[in-house]
């Protein structure tokens, strides 16, 4: 019976120490320019954080805001 609830609490402190914390939230602005080259003009912790940072190539075609994490 005690064998049982160390391997349960043993079990237990394992897969809390794998999971781990999930990873914060991050956004990066991606740009796409006629020539189909793929760009990360910016990033932060949200879209408009990214977008304070961006700085976006001549001869866009496309931008995008993405999570990565």
């Amino acid at each position: 019976m005690i064998r049982t609830a160390l391997a349960g609490s043993l079990l237990a402190w394992l897969v809390s120490l794998m999971s781990g914390e999930p990873a914060p939230e991050f956004y990066e602005v991606h740009v796409t320019t006629y020539d189909n080259q793929l760009y990360v003009a910016g990033a932060g912790s949200d879209c408009v954080d990214a977008w304070k940072h961006a700085r976006v190539p001549k001869g866009w075609r496309e931008i995008r805001c993405v999570q990565v994490r």
